[in-house]
């Protein structure tokens, strides 16, 4: 079972983060990035992985399958890592997260957030009947819940779960689907 060191959240994330509280941008998570890359321990120091801008050795990038406040300047993202188009497969060393601002069209989404791993877990490559999935939980600081956003349309996979889940549109209340001897029903889900 993989182990990874406290994300760090890098320089460029840190002035996205800074924009965002004086509300000149707003917060769009976009997507999450897993590589194999390997660091030394001087590269692994904090001061180190706010300068990165990217993954050492980045393999794979995947949507978010759930996004929900963990407290009250922390969202918790939850991906979804397969090896569905993976032909090789490799350790996943270093996960990091990617966000823009979401009110300036023209911006690129940065890294910012990098953890690294103190152990590793091996991701296989694809080996055509069953798929290998990891679900990476991934904790990001954020100034404001109501300034995040997440990309939709990103084909992330969704959790089990969730499956039956829906929310409604208007009170946000969220409802469980069921089928009970032939009846349709729907039951409120109590997420607290």
């Amino acid at each position: 079972m993989a182990d990874f060191n406290s994300a760090v959240m890098t320089n460029e994330g840190a002035a996205l983060l800074a924009q965002c509280q004086a509300g000149v941008a707003k917060m769009q998570f976009t997507a999450m990035v897993t590589g194999n890359g390997e660091y030394t321990e001087e590269e692994k120091r904090r001061e180190s992985l706010q300068q990165r801008t990217s993954l050492k050795n980045q393999k794979q990038t995947f949507g978010f399958s759930k996004k929900e406040m963990a407290t009250e300047t922390s969202v918790l993202l939850t991906g979804v890592i397969t090896n569905i188009d993976l032909t090789t497969g490799y350790y996943v060393r270093e996960v990091g997260i990617y966000a823009k601002n979401e009110l300036d069209e023209d911006s690129d989404p940065i890294l910012y957030s990098i953890a690294i791993a103190i152990v590793a877990d091996y991701l296989p490559p694809y080996n055509g009947l069953t798929p290998s999935t990891i679900t990476q939980e991934y904790y990001a600081t954020v100034s404001n819940s109501a300034d995040v956003t997440i990309v939709a349309g990103t084909g992330a996979l969704m959790l089990a779960e969730d499956a039956n889940k829906i929310t409604d549109d208007t009170t946000q209340i969220v409802y469980r689907l069921g089928v009970n001897n032939g009846l349709i029903y729907i039951q409120e889900v109590n997420e607290a």
